[in-house]
């Protein structure tokens, strides 16, 4: 059982219960109110250090070394690289360099399909380059030939000066940091959000979110058969795990930044700070809570209801096609 990787946003928690097909109305035409939205914090943790393994094919300081990866994470320690072509994958994301030269990290469906770029390094048209986690402590795009003595330097972390430190794939983020101390010296925004079971973090998805919530760009819900993920682009958007396909979406795209917002009255929508662009409904009722369920429904529930009791509110109307 693995420990919890990043504990995210205090207050984004788990639900529970079996689930049942529900089927509301689409959402309200009515004028939408602003929502005063923040995103809830995110809080990235350096996982505690594992035991070293043997490395059974040694090689020099100064060669190209691979990543270690296990289930729960994927680790690139100072020294090792990522060429041209080659991946990390955890769960559902895969880091690739590119051979165009992009690093990028991809959300995956089950059947290897990219269903959504979470985070790239900008650097394609540079053919051959590769990735590093230096032995100063920074993570390093460099041309094809180019490195720490040469020069070539195409994307960095910036965070020279920090010897010991590692980069991980862990949770749908990226993340560097030294594994002896909690706080990374650098991470991005993407991931899923860590469920709360018995008042601890547990290093799964959460799959509903609660009032005075917000999801940020490229952070998700899950079920085990679907990603409710809040897109960088401002689309809010369903996706089947299975192959990648959009079953539902709030056609909010074109407002990168914007929030998915679960107010403390219990309206659910996409918004930013000074604007509202969707809303599932504009009647208050507070307590109510959003879940992502198993049979496909994202359901906005009344406070104290759920998928055996009821009290839906709203429903993406998907169940059944997970």
């Amino acid at each position: 059982m693995r420990n919890s990787m990043f504990k995210r946003a205090a207050a984004l928690l788990i639900g529970a219960g079996a689930i049942a097909a529900v089927t509301i109305p689409t959402a309200s035409a009515a004028p939408a109110p602003v929502l005063g939205t923040t995103p809830a914090p995110i809080v990235h943790t350096m996982p505690k250090a594992k035991a070293a393994k043997a490395n059974k094919s040694a090689k020099s300081a100064a060669a190209p070394q691979a990543a270690q990866a296990d289930e729960t994470y994927a680790q690139l320690s100072p020294g090792q690289s990522l060429l041209s072509g080659g991946s990390l994958t955890v769960g559902d994301t895969t880091l690739v360099m590119q051979a165009d030269g992009n690093l990028v990290l991809y959300l995956n469906a089950n059947n290897g399909n990219h269903i959504q770029v979470l985070w790239s390094t900008g650097t394609w048209g540079n053919s051959g380059a590769y990735a590093i986690m230096q032995t100063d402590g920074n993570f390093v795009v460099y041309k094809q030939g180019g490195g720490s003595t040469t020069g070539g330097a195409l994307w960095s972390t910036g965070t020279w000066g920090k010897p010991n430190s590692v980069f991980l794939l862990v949770d749908g983020a990226l993340m560097l940091g030294d594994l002896t101390q909690p706080e990374p010296f650098w991470h991005n925004d993407s991931g899923f959000v860590l469920a709360k079971v018995n008042g601890e973090y547990v290093d799964q998805p959460a799959d509903n979110l609660q009032g005075k919530q917000a999801l940020g760009g490229n952070n998700w819900l899950e079920s085990t058969k679907t990603i409710l993920i809040q897109q960088a682009d401002g689309n809010l958007v369903l996706y089947r795990k299975s192959d990648g396909g959009a079953i539902w979406a709030s056609n909010t795209y074109n407002h990168p930044g914007a929030l998915a917002v679960m107010t403390e009255n219990g309206i659910f929508g996409v918004a930013s700070p000074n604007a509202t662009y969707w809303l599932a409904t504009t009647t208050a009722n507070y307590g109510a809570y959003v879940k992502v369920q198993e049979d496909g429904n994202v359901v906005l529930y009344k406070q104290g209801g759920g998928p055996t009791t009821g009290g839906a509110v709203w429903a993406s109307n998907t169940w059944g096609r997970s």
